[in-house]
């Protein structure tokens, strides 16, 4: 699972390169081995300059994949959009369109009808920005680990 990295090409990094997983534990809140992830990771994933965000988005896909099917991944559907947006800056569109339906296969994407109202009351006690807002909810809602910056 999440192995969105694999047969694409990425500025200055090698797929091998990702599979030196260095053991992040991740663990859902819940016990429910669910967890929302931000674009912010996909993104330094493809797009990173620091190379600390970037080892760390590394280490949380690689976890993340061989874990396999015991953690599910979710995003808020606002995810691909945020995603594409930034990437397009960076690689090709067609890179770009190859990353997001790799995504759409391997994260769940949940409409905001679920969550809405969740993320105005965390917009409304934290003044987070609005997409925040939706991370928030959503795993508030899934009863789900965040996994952000």
């Amino acid at each position: 699972m999440l192995g969105v990295y694999e047969g694409l090409s990425m500025p200055g990094r090698s797929p091998a390169s990702f599979s030196q997983g260095r053991g992040i534990g991740l663990k859902a809140t819940g016990g429910n081995n669910r967890v929302v992830v931000d674009a912010s990771i996909v993104i330094d994933l493809f797009a990173g300059r620091d190379k600390a965000r970037v080892g760390a988005a590394e280490e949380i896909f690689e976890c993340l994949k061989t874990r396999g099917s015991s953690v599910k991944v979710f995003a808020p559907r606002l995810f691909l959009a945020e995603v594409s947006g930034v990437l397009v800056r960076f690689l090709q569109p067609s890179q770009v369109r190859s990353v997001i339906q790799r995504l759409e296969r391997e994260i769940a994407t949940v409409g905001d009808d679920l969550y809405y109202r969740e993320s105005v009351e965390v917009a409304l006690k934290t003044g987070s920005r609005g997409a925040d807002t939706y991370y928030i909810g959503l795993a508030k809602i899934l009863d789900a680990a965040l996994i952000h910056y």
